[in-house]
């Protein structure tokens, strides 16, 4: 629009409205952009009829780029997984159902071509999935790191909320095909009983890592190859 343009929407009083319009188009654009790339955050992770899905969970205070978490994202899509890591709602206070909700929307159709991974917090989020699904729906499996289905010792009043009521293991195990359970035996947050109780309740195979610490990108773990040999192994049985 040039000077002259402007100067004649002046004149005639157009000028200001225009504008108006012209900002709330864009904030139309902006806002719209943002509701698209929300609902994609929680659509369905799709796969071809030949490919078998993984989705990630991470714990408390985490995001999907912290950790070992983008290695493994991409690690199994080198072998033609098709795998995502979503960002769970509000990490720093995070509520169970909100987090069961992400999950499930990430899912989907649970079927036995899908797996699940957590780590801390996000193994609870998935054992609360698993509890949770309806009839006789069943997934491919899922690798527990560094979780726990009971409350730690000195546990943030904030993950108080993701504990309540007893927890139906029978219920949990129907819901999946194989189930591995990987924790530290110097695990500063989750003490390694947590990880004996959990494959003892879920008859899991119990992988312990000596001197992993809480398995994070604290303790040196951007790659967790164990992680990503576990999901393979329960993926072909």
């Amino acid at each position: 629009m040039t000077n002259c343009e402007i100067t004649m929407l002046k004149q005639e009083g157009l000028y200001l409205p225009m504008f108006l319009l012209f900002f709330l188009g864009i904030l139309s654009i902006i806002f719209s952009s943002y509701g698209i790339e929300n609902m994609r955050e929680n659509q369905p992770l799709k796969a071809n009829l030949e490919q078998k899905r993984v989705i990630i969970v991470h714990g408390w205070k985490a995001t999907p780029k912290m950790h070992w978490f983008p290695w493994l994202k991409s690690e199994l899509e080198k072998r033609r997984f098709a795998a995502a890591v979503p960002q769970m709602p509000e990490p720093e206070n995070p509520l169970l159902k909100d987090w069961v909700n992400k999950l499930s929307n990430i899912v989907g159709i649970p079927d036995q071509n899908t797996y699940l991974v957590g780590h801390s917090l996000g193994v609870i989020t998935i054992l609360k999935y698993l509890e949770a699904l309806p009839g006789k729906q069943t997934i491919g499996g899922a690798v527990l790191i560094a979780g726990f289905s009971t409350p730690i010792p000195d546990m943030p009043r904030e993950l108080n909320n993701f504990f309540t009521g007893k927890i139906d293991y029978k219920k949990i195990s129907s819901s999946a095909k194989n189930f591995m359970v990987i924790n530290s035996d110097n695990d500063p947050v989750v003490p390694l009983y947590f990880g004996e109780l959990l494959s003892d309740k879920l008859d899991a195979a119990f992988i312990i890592m000596p001197g992993a610490g809480h398995i994070r990108q604290d303790e040196g773990f951007i790659q967790f190859p164990e992680a990503l040999r576990s999901v393979v192994e329960i993926s072909i049985k």
